[in-house]
């Protein structure tokens, strides 16, 4: 059984490596399976095994790590504003890290489905702190979406900056800038 495990995540790694080189050369849009396959050296039916289609090896490559994050960091964070969010900041590093494939999920268009499915991840998240640090906040998901959208707006800034703040700085000003200040008017609203 090991072997097999093994041998599924050369193929997902490879085939992961094969689209980002790929967005590299030629652009995320213009990608067919074939030419996936044809690069990875690996037939289309071992393809479709693993994936649907590109998409899904674009968002699968994403969310097993987001997936991580989210075991590695549940519902974590500071009330502290001096102090970054440690999930915030693992996902910034990690998305510098894949920075090829973040860029693709957010910018380009026929990829929209992966970088909603990337803001769902980020709300979800906030919906739960919320839940957590005010749990008598009226419309959470609302408040979430918001934290969300303008994260994401944010992280794809970021990610296109040649001098970029380092994750850590750049989510401690977002903390402090952005998120900080909606929690604490909820709580505020809430007395």
């Amino acid at each position: 059984m090991k072997t097999e495990d093994r041998r599924i995540q050369r193929t997902r790694d490879l085939l992961k490596t094969t689209l980002i080189q790929l967005i590299e050369k030629q652009g995320y849009e213009s990608i067919a399976v074939q030419d996936l396959t044809r690069e990875a050296n690996i037939g289309r039916a071992t393809f479709y095994l693993h994936y649907k289609d590109k998409h899904d090896l674009l968002w699968q490559s994403l969310k097993v790590p987001l997936e991580a994050l989210k075991e590695r960091f549940p519902n974590s964070g500071s009330d502290l504003p001096e102090e970054p969010n440690p999930m915030l900041t693992a996902l910034f590093e990690f998305a510098w890290q894949e920075k090829t494939l973040f860029r693709t999920a957010l910018d380009v268009p026929s990829a929209m489905q992966v970088g909603q499915s990337i803001r769902s991840y980020i709300a979800d998240f906030f919906e739960n702190r919320m839940k957590l640090s005010v749990p008598h906040a009226t419309h959470p998901r609302m408040v979430a979406e918001f934290l969300a959208g303008g994260i994401l707006g944010v992280l794809q800034w970021w990610l296109t900056q040649e001098n970029a703040l380092d994750a850590q700085q750049t989510t401690l000003l977002l903390k402090q800038q952005a998120i900080f200040p909606v929690f604490q008017t909820l709580s505020i609203c809430q007395d």
